[in-house]
């Protein structure tokens, strides 16, 4: 491998974070996690994307379908497809169902998940991976209220990964004897990335946004956008970008946001 190649291996990591994050803004993103009142949960989401994407999800699809084994899986479409994973669950099945849709100038993958027992799902939930990662965190405050926080503090800084993610790339693609990249090089590509993730969304999703939501039937306390029963947390794509890669000015508390609420009983009848 000669020292282009090398240099080219370096960054490749890099180069698939700064692609990956800002692709992440090309679609718009609405779920939302609900406590009903006979004390079931469930998760709705709803992904929509440009209307040209159609055309991607249906090579995509005409890919798979190549394989007997990933075909019948995909015949109605990659959304509905998803609700396989559902028989796949370790903790048991789950029931997943997912829709394509088509609106005016959009294409998207709406999914719903039951996730039966309000409590049980609560416990699924502190088990999930973001939970593990500290970004979500639900926090029982007494036996049915629960404390359900989203903290972007948690979320790894990529601009302080960026050095070692580099160097990672350059060990594992790199040939023996040909070095490291130069460290004034890591660091000007480590400056740069935040700034280029930043614009990629702003190029590729202006308009577009991220919003998560929950739906209790008694709300007890939030610093989120309440309207009745439902908690709004809405986030442009370049803040969302800001506050995951860490380049807003906010105060620690600024980046936290959260809902206490009460959850119903299960109905026996």
């Amino acid at each position: 491998m000669n020292v282009v190649n090398l240099k080219r291996a370096a960054v490749r990591l890099a180069c698939i974070a700064i692609a990956g994050i800002g692709l992440a803004g090309c679609y718009n993103l609405d779920a939302t996690l609900s406590f009903r009142d006979d004390g079931t949960a469930s998760a709705t989401s709803r992904f929509d994307f440009p209307r040209d994407a159609k055309h991607v999800f249906k090579f995509y699809q005409a890919i798979l379908e190549l394989q007997p084994a990933s075909a019948k899986i995909v015949e109605n479409g990659l959304c509905q497809s998803v609700q396989n994973l559902g028989a796949l669950n370790k903790a048991g099945p789950v029931d997943i169902q997912g829709r394509e849709y088509t609106t005016e100038d959009r294409f998207g993958c709406g999914f719903l998940v039951e996730l039966g027992d309000s409590a049980q799902a609560i416990d699924r939930l502190k088990q999930s991976p973001t939970q593990a990662a500290q970004i979500l965190s639900l926090e029982h405050l007494a036996p049915r209220r629960v404390k359900i926080t989203f903290d972007f503090n948690n979320v790894p800084d990529f601009a302080q990964m960026m050095p070692g993610l580099v160097m990672l790339g350059a060990m594992r693609y790199g040939a023996p004897g040909q070095g490291l990249p130069n460290m004034a090089a890591v660091q000007k590509l480590t400056d740069a990335y935040a700034d280029a993730a930043l614009a990629m969304t702003r190029m590729s999703a202006p308009k577009n946004h991220i919003q998560v939501a929950i739906k209790a039937s008694n709300v007890i306390e939030t610093n989120g956008e309440q309207d009745g029963d439902l908690v709004r947390f809405r986030w442009s794509a370049e803040e969302f970008m800001r506050l995951v890669v860490k380049r807003d000015d906010r105060e620690p508390a600024e980046r936290i946001y959260y809902a206490v609420i009460e959850l119903s009983l299960i109905h026996i009848s």
